[in-house]
């Protein structure tokens, strides 16, 4: 038998899953994919090719790929070209890729995962010269493991992001 409480949890869970679609929906159309600080870092609108005024501008990017200024970009934040053949592509590749070619959809996301965990870690521990101190070092909360190095995957990024997000929040415990 359903009862009068039954039907209020009911109506209320309804109405919240209603106020988070809604949420979900505006935060979508208003979203933006990249801060300013991480199109910076991978070059800017150069960085992608063309001016990136939308999200959906960014989306389309991906089948397209960014261009090597991207990984000039990161080299110039301070990524070391050993760092960037281990996480994004092999220096063959890229050495290709200076003479036109676009980079590939899997470059291209490494490249962006690279670029947002930088910023994180810098918006985190206060400067660039810290931030990729802190990637480099060994960590024991990833098995002794530098941080830098779970980058070359999507799993270990965000690996390294909750833990910067943990410690943005007070929570390292």
């Amino acid at each position: 038998m359903t009862t009068i409480t039954d039907i209020s949890r009911m109506t209320s869970n309804r109405e919240e899953q209603d106020s988070f679609t809604s949420f979900l929906d505006q935060a979508a159309a208003g979203a933006e994919i990249l801060a300013p600080a991480e199109l910076d870092a991978v070059g800017g609108d150069q960085g992608v090719g063309r001016l990136v005024a939308t999200p959906d501008d960014l989306l389309r990017d991906v089948e397209s790929g960014f261009r090597m200024e991207a990984i000039d970009a990161l080299h110039a934040s301070g990524l070391r070209p050993s760092e960037t053949e281990r996480l994004i592509a092999p220096l063959r590749t890229l050495q290709r890729r200076h003479l036109g070619e676009r980079l590939s959809r899997g470059e291209f996301e490494a490249v962006l995962r690279v670029a947002r965990i930088l910023i994180h870690a810098e918006m985190t521990l206060g400067s660039r010269e810290r931030a990729l101190a802190w990637l480099r070092r060994s960590n024991r909360s990833f098995g002794d493991a530098a941080p830098l190095t779970l980058l070359a995957t999507e799993a270990g990024g965000r690996r390294v992001e909750d833990l910067l997000l943990r410690a943005d929040h007070g929570q390292m415990a």
